[in-house]
């Protein structure tokens, strides 16, 4: 008999893995590899792409400063 008690029946089941990221990704890598392909037949400058990096997640401001407990004083060594 063992003292360790079966939790895995209270642990939720693993979330399955979604696929539409890696159809995604090809699609999009087709897409772009189509508009290269297009611009070196016409003889077009190539597509110039842009980047546009997430915005950053507010950061909560600090509450009012709680009062701080002044230090003891210790006694002076001899």
């Amino acid at each position: 008999m063992s003292t360790v008690r079966d939790v895995t029946a209270l642990v939720p089941p693993q979330a399955r893995t979604r696929r539409a990221t890696r159809r995604r990704r090809l699609r999009v890598l087709r897409r772009g590899w189509s508009l290269i392909l297009v611009a070196w037949l016409t003889q077009a400058p190539l597509p110039r792409g842009r980047f546009v990096p997430a915005l950053w997640p507010a950061v909560a401001e600090p509450e009012a400063e709680t009062p701080t407990v002044p230090a003891r004083e210790l006694p002076q060594a001899a």
